[in-house]
């Protein structure tokens, strides 16, 4: 069962990113199956009304993304098949995409490079109509199984990347986000941050996303409220640094309800889910009823 919680003031594109202020039809009702591998993606400015859109489609057994026409009438041009320059089957290649304008950055979480499944993130820029692979970003702290690029956001020139299973000093699985900023084609690591209170096995990266000066990363499984209920946290930018400025707990959170598992903004208002556990003790012919709720 899905909670959705709205809050004033800070549109994460779950899995799959775009900065276009859209939020995906899925996310909004709750079915969450096809986030993961389809990112509806803007690839014309010139297209005329309705905006032109294609999916992005990023299966995480194969080893390329595909950039389709959505609808022959809408003026979109087949955009080519993506893949990195040395593809790897167990890279899980496009698990995650963000998208803003002529570059894209597409997520292998499984990539062993610098060590066993620490992740890393691959950069594109379109020039006329071509997409071609200009970086590859790995993670500061390579450690098995941090899968580095399990979420990512971009906006102009700063790019956050989730590493929810990154070891933080002895903290197994704590997670860490990474923010990078581009300064001529260069896409350089700017900050690297941790919550304050983070403990073992928070999975903090879980989910990130960024609205305006603010970087919102999710941490899933942090256990304030219960067992893995969850907890969001909103860093600033000041003074080029990034500050915790708050950690969000919903008074009804408790074991399980794994909130800040997606999070996503949008002007002033951040959504965040999060889910009912287990059904309340009411029972209709022996089997346990469900409720839903919806908050605001």
């Amino acid at each position: 069962m899905l909670y959705s919680r709205l809050y004033k003031r800070s549109l994460h594109r779950p899995s799959c990113s775009l900065n276009k202020g859209m939020l995906q039809e899925e996310a909004v009702t709750g079915h969450m199956s096809k986030l993961l591998f389809l990112c509806i993606a803007v690839l014309s400015s010139t297209v005329a009304a309705p905006p032109a859109m294609a999916a992005s489609v990023c299966p995480p057994d194969k080893d390329s993304c595909v950039i389709d026409t959505k609808n022959a009438k809408s003026g979109i041009v087949y955009g080519g098949r993506l893949k990195p320059q040395k593809p790897d089957l167990e890279d899980v290649f496009g698990v995650s995409i963000a998208l803003d304008s002529h570059t894209m950055a597409i997520s292998a979480p499984w990539d062993s490079e610098k060590a066993y499944r620490a992740g890393a993130v691959y950069i594109f820029t379109k020039t006329g109509k071509t997409w071609k692979q200009t970086a590859k970003l790995l993670p500061a702290k390579p450690v098995a199984k941090a899968m580095f690029g399990s979420s990512m956001d971009i906006a102009g020139d700063t790019l956050v990347i989730g590493a929810p299973g990154e070891r933080d000093d002895k903290l197994i699985s704590a997670g860490a986000a990474y923010i990078y900023k581009n300064k001529g084609n260069d896409w350089t690591l700017h900050s690297r941050i941790v919550s304050e209170d983070i403990l073992a096995g928070d999975m903090f990266g879980s989910a990130v996303t960024l609205a305006g000066k603010d970087v919102i990363v999710g941490a899933h499984l942090e256990d304030a409220k219960g067992i893995d209920s969850g907890a969001v946290y909103i860093f600033r930018e000041s003074a080029d640094a990034y500050r915790q400025v708050a950690k969000m707990e919903p008074k009804e959170l408790r074991s399980g309800t794994l909130f800040g598992n997606i999070v996503d903004a949008t002007g002033d208002v951040l959504w965040a889910p999060s889910w009912q556990p287990a059904c309340k003790r009411r029972r209709t012919r022996g089997k346990c009823k469900r409720h839903r709720n919806q908050y605001l």
